[in-house]
C-alpha cells in the first residue's frame, strides 16, 4: 500500500457525512414519536367514528412521510461532486506499492492565476517519477477529444430514456499547466518531513507549511 501520511482530510466531505448523520438520528426521532402518536389516534377516533378515523388516519400517514424524509447537506453540490471524486480516487491510489507516497490539495504559487496559487489535487511520487494527477468528477459518459475545447458529455434520466447532450471543459490544458509548477513539487516533496530535510521557507505553499507544523518556515 502506498505511503497516505501526507494525505489531508477532505473537510467538505466530513462536514457532508456528518450532517447527514446528524439528520438520521432527528429523523429516527422524529419517527419514534411520530408513529406512536399517530397509530394511538386513529385507534382512539376509531372507537368513536370509522370517517373520523380514515380523516386521522391520512392526517397521521401525511405527518409520518414528511417526518421521514431525509435531511439535506449545507456543502454546496458542485464543491462536494469535486472532493467526493477525490476521495474516490485516493482510494484507488492506495493500492499502489509501497514505494509510492501520496500528496493531495496541495496549494503551489502560480502568478499565472487571479489568486496566486495552483491547487494540484494529488502529487505522486515513486520509482516511475513524480506525477501530478488532476480529478474530474461528472456523472455521464464522456467522449474524449484531446484537440478540443469541450469533451462530449452523454446523460440518462433514467432506464429507457433518451441520453441528454451537454459538454464539460477539456481537462487537457489545466493539467498541462501545471507542468510548470512539478519542479515547486519536487522541490516541496524532496524537502518533506521525514526524508532528513526541512520544510519550504515563505517561498513553499501554505497548504505544505501547515501539515509541517513546528518545521514550518525553516528553510533548507
Amino acid at each position: 500500500m502506498a505511503d497516505t501520511r501526507l494525505v489531508a482530510d477532505y473537510p467538505p466531505l466530513k462536514r457532508h457525512r456528518d450532517e447527514l448523520r446528524e439528520q438520521r438520528r432527528l429523523r429516527r426521532r422524529r419517527l419514534m414519536i411520530a408513529v406512536p402518536i399517530g397509530v394511538l389516534t386513529v385507534v382512539a377516533a376509531a372507537t368513536l367514528s370509522a370517517p373520523l378515523a380514515m380523516m386521522l388516519a391520512g392526517v397521521a400517514a401525511l405527518a409520518i412521510f414528511f417526518a421521514a424524509l431525509p435531511g439535506s447537506s449545507s456543502v454546496d453540490a458542485g464543491q462536494l461532486a469535486g472532493v467526493e471524486g477525490e476521495a474516490a480516487v485516493l482510494e484507488r491510489l492506495k493500492q499502489l506499492p509501497d514505494d509510492f507516497a501520496i500528496l493531495n490539495r496541495v496549494r503551489l504559487p502560480d502568478e499565472t492565476l487571479t489568486n496566486g496559487e495552483r491547487e494540484l489535487d494529488f502529487i505522486i511520487a515513486g520509482p516511475t517519477g513524480l506525477w501530478v494527477v488532476e480529478v474530474k468528477n461528472t456523472p455521464g459518459h464522456v467522449q474524449v477529444r484531446p484537440g478540443e475545447k469541450h469533451w462530449p458529455l452523454a446523460r440518462r434520466a433514467g432506464c429507457g430514456s433518451q441520453p441528454s447532450w451537454n459538454a464539460m471543459p477539456n481537462p487537457v490544458p489545466q493539467a498541462r499547466a501545471g507542468r510548470g509548477t512539478r519542479a515547486v513539487a519536487a522541490q516541496e516533496w524532496r524537502q518533506r518531513p521525514g526524508t532528513g530535510h526541512h520544510c519550504p521557507g515563505a517561498s513553499g505553499s501554505r497548504h505544505y507549511r501547515r501539515r509541517c507544523g513546528r518545521n514550518a518556515g525553516t528553510g533548507a
